[in-house]
């Protein structure tokens, strides 16, 4: 039996809380204290699944995005900003850390979320309300081509107009949106 508040005049969680002092931990306070890394690294993919489920069942406070037009992260849910994304190479990482949903090849040069939650319905319905998707044109343009400015690399003249030429084709396909 699951004891939560809905049952807190139960017998046995008067019995937890009040005769034996163990405290009752919020979803929120879990999040905020216990999704470190280490925490997470030590869970396997069905916690995951079932941890994806229980912020899908209307816990949308806990994981919705950034509202403030300003951009400070004041109205951002709590697990924005924790590793709860795990990649195909086991690997953690937060929402808006550039994870991807597969692409269906094997190696598509993304970090992308571990086909097993794809796979589960409930995980991945969660994870398109997290706003992962699909990489398009435009990612691949920020990891393949803007990168390079970002990191101040080596550019030829040559290079950087077939890097021209790419943006601009990309920028005139019919794929792209305002939001990209």
């Amino acid at each position: 039996t699951t004891i939560t508040r809905n049952n807190k005049n139960s017998d046995l969680f008067y019995y937890l809380t009040e005769e034996l002092n163990i405290p009752v931990i919020s979803p929120q306070q879990f999040c905020e204290d216990y999704l470190s890394k280490e925490y997470l690294s030590a869970k396997d993919d069905n916690w995951f699944k079932r941890f994806y489920a229980f912020l899908a069942d209307d816990k949308t406070a806990l994981w919705r995005e950034n509202m403030n037009p300003k951009g400070r992260q004041s109205n951002a849910g709590v697990v924005r900003s924790k590793p709860i994304i795990r990649l195909e190479n086991n690997e953690l990482v937060t929402p808006d850390e550039g994870a991807f949903l597969p692409t269906g090849t094997s190696d598509s040069g993304y970090q992308t979320v571990k086909q097993c939650f794809v796979d589960d319905k409930v995980s991945y319905d969660f994870l398109l309300k997290l706003g992962l998707k699909k990489p398009n044109q435009v990612d691949a343009l920020e990891k393949n081509v803007l990168k390079k400015y970002t990191d101040n690399m080596e550019i030829t003249d040559e290079e950087y107009l077939a890097d021209i030429k790419r943006i601009v084709s990309v920028l005139q396909s019919s794929d792209v949106t305002d939001n990209e």
